[in-house]
Order: C-alpha cells, then structure tokens, then sequence
C-alpha cells in the first residue's frame, strides 16, 4: 500500500539488524500498523486505542525516543506480536504527531549511542513520506463525514430527528441509538432504535446520562462496560451489554449511539466530526428568525429568549473602537471589519467549544456569547480571546486595523 515506506522500512531494519522494524500510523486517535519489516509473525495493519499511559503516548507526547535494554517482558504487549518472540531490545521514536517507529531485536543493548543517531537521523529523512500518510489516513475519516453529510443534512434541515438518527447509526454501524430529553429533572428517551428496547419510565438517578445532561458537554467511552453507573434502565438487559457510548447535546436534549459488546465492525466515535455540523441545523427550526443582518448572529431579543433559559454562562465583548472603525472605513468597510470581526470571535470560540454555543448582537459594538460549561473553561476561554483579539488585525482593501475590545464575564 505504501512501497516507499515499505522499501524504507525494509534498508533500516537491515542496517540495524533488528529483528522487526514496524511503523505504526496514528488514525483518530488509534495507533495502526502500516508497514514493518520482521523476522517474525505479526499482525499486519491492525489498530488499537492510543493509551494516554502507553509507552507510545508518552514518546509522541513529550516527542522524545525511548530504548529500553535487557527487555525481560512479554513483547505480546505491543499488540501487532501474536506469540513472544522473546526480545531483549527496544527503541521507540516518534515521527511528529504522526506516527511511531519502533525497532527491536532478540539481543541485548543492541540500542548504542550510534544506533539511535541512525534511526534519529532516517527518521527526519523520511518525515515528509510520513506527512503523506497521515494524509491518507485522515482522509479516509473525511470521506467517512462528507458520506454521513451528504445523507444527513436533509433530515437535519427539516428537524427530522428520528430519520437522522437511524442515518447515524447505519452508517457508524451504532448497535443502538436514542434522543434522550430532560423533564422535571428526570431523563426520558424520546426515540429510541431499536424500538423495542425502549422503555417508557424515566432513565434512574444513579445512570451515567444523569452525569452527561449536567455537564452539558459531549461525552466519549469505548471502555463503557467499565462505568460504574448504568447507562439505561437498571434491570435492561442492555444495562451491562454497553462497549461503547458517545452523547452530544442538540437542541432539546442529547442524541447518543452505542456499540454492544461482542459486536464488531463500525465506530461510532467518527460520528463526531459531521454531528459538528449536524447539530446546529437540528436545531434551527427553533430558532429565531431576526438575524443580524452583517454578522450572522441573533438579535439582542432573539439571543435572550433563546439562551434565557439554559444553564451556562454569558460572555460580553465590547468593541470599543467601533466609531473610528467606521470614521476611517467608511459605511460598507465597517461592515465588512464587522463580518471579519464576528468570524474570528466565532472561529476562537468554536475551537475550543463546539456544542450548544450561541452567539448574539445586543448593539452596534455589544456583543454576546452564551457559553456552556463550568467556570473554568469559560476562564480559559477568555484568556485565548484576549490573546487572540491582541494579536489581530483586520485588512480592509489597503488599510488594516486592530479591534480594541473589553471582556466581561456575565454569571
């Protein structure tokens, strides 16, 4: 699939003598098997989860090699190995974020000082060939989400709820799906597929979606079986059959898919990426229709009656130097700084928080955010805007100028 890397592969297994030489690919937050060189029996393009405490994680994360000599441990532990092969060397290097390169033999401190400038020096080589991979395989979960969209938008635009979920799961191959909303502190299933595993009583206090409605914020686990807490009614038979749970808030309550145990195929985790954009047109119908006309958002009225009555937090940003905006641009100059101005507060906003963020225009320089979340993040998120408008500056045909803007945190 990749001979270059294969070939590459192949000369630094042969220089060093090492008994595998594997390259493993990180895809969506997975460590996958793309290309090795080994005297061995290995599991070719397999993948799983990237641990945060791995050995692996730890080199991407703080992007320095490891060699471990005199290795007495099963090697199985490094998954793509069916049998031991009894190694006694190791060394592991990352490539960017990209990948991982690990290299191992069945003799001891095989790793000097000069092997590992070897490897060090191959591996900023054959970087930009690594680039590329990763490439491929983040576009594969791009053809994944433009499918689910191209599907799904249509449901999502007429509101339909049911007819986007049952588009969801088919396509993530999600075992079961649901749209949970919250009455009188109590969490029912609106819909629920299949149907038959629908019960009409409301979810117990001590499930694990009582903790997700509080939060208000998505929420991920392939190890759900592990929970403490049920996820559904306590006596379902579903109760202890849950693998795999991802929840995310849409208007009126939360959408959620599952995988069950024993089952096999799917991942319901690359749902998150097309509900990004999904969601929101879920909810559109519901929404106001006085927009402001220049920057997209909701009107002063239109922004209190819809984030009036949700939980969270208000952002006020004021856009001081908004009359020698207008003095120096001109009428259709300040608009457009405007425009530019709301798109950069909307960009900086997003990446941080995705889900159930509104934003409103109060007055020609008021702004308003309503912003999910505890206090913390909304803190957080205030630092990265004021070092973020700190550094901008909008280019308006020939002249460029700098928004001066005030902060305030409304609770």
């Amino acid at each position: 699939m990749y001979p270059e890397l294969d070939k590459a592969v192949k000369f630094l297994s042969n220089v060093l003598d090492s008994y595998s030489t594997v390259f493993l690919a990180v895809d969506q937050g997975r460590l996958k098997v793309v290309s090795y060189h080994s005297l061995g029996n290995i599991a070719y393009r397999r993948s799983v989860p990237l641990a945060d405490s791995g050995v692996y994680a730890v080199v991407l994360k703080k992007q320095r090699p490891i060699s471990i000599d005199n290795y007495d441990r099963d090697a199985t532990e490094f998954f793509f190995y069916k049998e031991d092969p009894q190694i006694k060397s190791v060394a592991i290097f990352p490539v960017g974020k990209s990948g991982i390169f690990h290299v191992d033999s069945k003799r001891s401190y095989l790793f000097t000082d000069r092997a590992m400038k070897i490897v060090k020096e191959f591996v900023g080589i054959v970087e930009d060939l690594m680039e590329c991979i990763a490439f491929k395989l983040e576009r594969k979960g791009l053809f994944f989400t433009l499918n689910v969209l191209e599907k799904g938008l249509s449901y999502a635009i007429k509101g339909d709820i049911r007819g986007l979920m049952e588009i969801l799961a088919r396509e993530a191959k999600a075992d079961v799906a649901f749209f949970a909303v919250e009455r009188d502190g109590n969490i029912f299933m609106k819909e629920f597929i299949p149907e038959e595993f629908k019960e009409e009583r409301p979810i117990s206090k001590n499930s694990i979606l009582q903790k997700i409605f509080s939060s208000g914020k998505p929420f991920f686990s392939d190890k759900a079986d592990e929970l403490d807490d049920p996820i559904f009614w306590e006596y379902s038979h579903l109760k202890d059959g849950v693998k795999s749970l991802l929840c995310v808030p849409c208007a009126g309550g939360y959408l959620g898919f599952c995988k069950l145990k024993g089952s096999k195929h799917g991942n319901i985790k690359l749902l998150m990426n097309p509900l990004e954009i999904l969601v929101p047109l879920l909810g559109r119908r519901s929404f106001p229709k006085d927009m402001d006309p220049v920057t997209g958002f909701l009107s002063g009225s239109s922004f209190e009656r819809l984030a009036g009555g949700l939980d969270g937090h208000m952002l006020d940003v004021k856009l001081l130097n908004i009359v020698e905006i207008y003095e120096s641009l001109g009428p259709s100059g300040g608009d457009e700084f405007l425009k530019r101005f709301s798109e950069v507060l909307k960009k900086v906003v997003s990446s941080r928080i995705k889900f159930r963020v509104f934003f409103g225009r109060l007055g020609p320089h008021h702004f308003r955010v309503f912003v999910p979340g505890d206090l913390g993040e909304v803190r957080d998120l205030m630092k990265l805007l004021r070092m973020a408008f700190g550094n901008l500056s909008v280019c308006v045909g020939s002249k460029s100028v700098r928004p001066n803007i005030e902060l305030r945190h409304i609770c």
